[in-house]
This record gives C-alpha cells, structure tokens and sequence, in this order.
C-alpha cells in the first residue's frame, strides 16, 4: 500500500506542475498562491474532488506520461 502512495503523489506532482505550466505560473509568489488556495481547503472535501476542483480534471496519469515521454 506504501508504493502506491508513492505513485499517487508522483501523479499529482505531474498534475500541478502542467497546470502550474499552463498559467504560466512560474514565479514563487504565483507558486505559493496556488498551494495556498490548495491547502485552505483543508478537509472539506474528499482528496480526489479537492484535486479536481483545484485543477480542473480528476487525477489522471496522462500529464505524469507527458513529463516521461518528453524526457
């Protein structure tokens, strides 16, 4: 169960990062704002509709397949 816990944060790293990317969010002050609006959520939603909400799709494997098959 460890492993895949693993996998699931690799996943949602991909998945900031391209959306980080695609709003051109590339200074830290436009960092910290978006994982400040991420985590002032708390607890009030399950995990996969926090990441949906604050990106826009489900957790989903193709932005961290993206990150490899470029590399």
């Amino acid at each position: 169960a460890y492993y895949q816990n693993y996998l699931l944060g690799e996943l949602l790293a991909s998945q900031f990062h391209n959306v980080l990317q695609a709003h051109g969010a590339d200074e830290p002050r436009a960092i910290g704002s978006f994982f400040k609006q991420l985590f002032s959520l708390g607890q009030s939603l399950p995990w996969s509709q926090t990441v949906q909400k604050h990106t826009g799709q489900p957790l989903a494997t193709s932005h961290w397949l993206d990150h490899f098959a470029g590399a």
